[in-house]
């Protein structure tokens, strides 16, 4: 008997020499709200990428399973069950239980009205918002992509929570919302693509919903990503961003600058040209009149003295829709001289009129003729942030 005992002395003695992890912390215990519940495991989530995400949901009371064994996750929500989780959401947020909705609840079709009352009354700025109005006016209707994150970005600045920024993002291709790329600098959100496309108006998931808010309650589920920049010369024209594509008043014109309106036209064009019959080329000669305007404006605003607008280029990132900052700048800076020469004359057509005086020309170069805009317009509609217009 003495042997066993000093055989088992030995054994502990050994086991506690040993680099033993430090203490499990508690499945809640860097999260932002805490775990209310145990939630056994569904057997549709099960092995898959959404397991986690459904599991931090549940315990914490902000979704259900479909039943006691599915969660369900590839079907979508509707807007009144997205005002409801993100309800709950903003009550936990702020060191509440959810019991104070017990008292309230109600049967029926309504069911969701006292969730969207409490939401109105601690952010208020949702009684202004479009997006929540329509959220509002469709309860029944599926949620999307854009409308949940818009009303958890609410959620969280009403709350005053402030997630630390993992990423560099300051646009993808089809949004420059603050509000929204500040989800992406957290990691709760990372796009569809490699640009990180958004896709708003994308119908919402069980899935994706539970996804990011895992990320939000969880910090260990927070994502780290890079994005690549959709760049319009390079992936719809086919040319290089510095390529001098006009001449117009002693100064070349590169395929940055015209990218845009270039853009903006061919879009037109995928729009229009079954109904009109016109080709790329004939929205694109519109191009070559825009720029000279905008040469004119320049030198007309030089003859009575005005200084061309400084802008915020912080206001306009790299990526949005392909377009770089100096391009949207340079757009930007033209739009304010037109207001600001517009206020000098009593109608627009002496202003015109004072900028054809000027005798400003564009002249397209041989790179310009060479464009294929024929297959410029079709790579277009299919890149991130033009794709969703068609």
């Amino acid at each position: 008997m003495r042997k066993k005992i000093r055989l088992f002395s030995l054994l502990l003695a050994v086991l506690l020499a040993l680099p033993f992890p430090a203490a499990a912390a508690e499945p809640d215990a860097d999260w932002l709200i805490p775990m209310a519940r145990d939630y056994g495991a569904f057997t549709d989530t099960a092995g898959t990428i959404c397991e986690t995400a459904a599991r931090i949901c549940c315990e914490t009371g902000l979704m259900d399973g479909i039943d006691g064994k599915h969660f369900m996750p590839e079907i979508g929500l509707t807007c009144a069950q997205a005002m409801v989780i993100c309800a709950r959401l903003h009550r936990l947020l702020g060191g509440e239980t959810l019991d104070y909705f017990e008292p309230i609840s109600l049967k029926g079709p309504d069911w969701w009205k006292p969730y969207d009352q409490y939401l109105r009354e601690q952010a208020p700025a949702l009684e202004e918002a479009e997006f929540y109005t329509g959220l509002r006016a469709y309860p029944q209707s599926p949620c999307d992509r854009g409308e949940f994150l818009k009303l958890l970005s609410a959620v969280l600045t009403a709350q005053n929570v402030s997630l630390p920024e993992l990423n560099q993002v300051s646009a993808v291709p089809d949004c420059k919302d603050p509000d929204l790329l500040m989800l992406y600098r957290a990691g709760i959100l990372t796009g569809k693509d490699r640009y990180g496309t958004l896709k708003e108006r994308a119908s919402l998931s069980r899935a994706a919903a539970a996804a990011m808010l895992a990320r939000v309650i969880d910090p260990a589920q927070r994502v780290s990503a890079t994005f690549d920049t959709l760049e319009l010369c390079r992936d719809a024209l086919e040319v290089e961003p510095d390529t001098v594509l006009a001449t117009v008043n002693g100064r070349d014109i590169t395929a940055e600058l015209l990218a845009p309106a270039l853009a903006s036209y061919l879009d037109i064009y995928n729009h229009s040209h079954l109904a009109h019959r016109n080709t790329p080329w004939d929205k694109a000669q519109s191009i070559l009149d825009d720029l000279t305007t905008a040469a004119a404006l320049e030198v007309l605003a030089e003859q009575k003295g005005l200084i061309l607008p400084e802008v915020d280029a912080a206001l306009y990132p790299d990526g949005y829709q392909g377009y770089t900052s100096r391009s949207q700048v340079w757009e930007a800076e033209h739009e304010a001289l037109w207001t600001a020469l517009a206020a000098l004359y009593p109608t627009r057509e002496e202003l015109e009129a004072a900028l054809s005086e000027t005798g400003v020309q564009a002249e397209p170069t041989q790179a310009w003729k060479d464009l294929d805009l024929s297959d410029a317009s079709i790579r277009l509609e299919h890149l991130p942030g033009w794709e969703w217009n068609r």
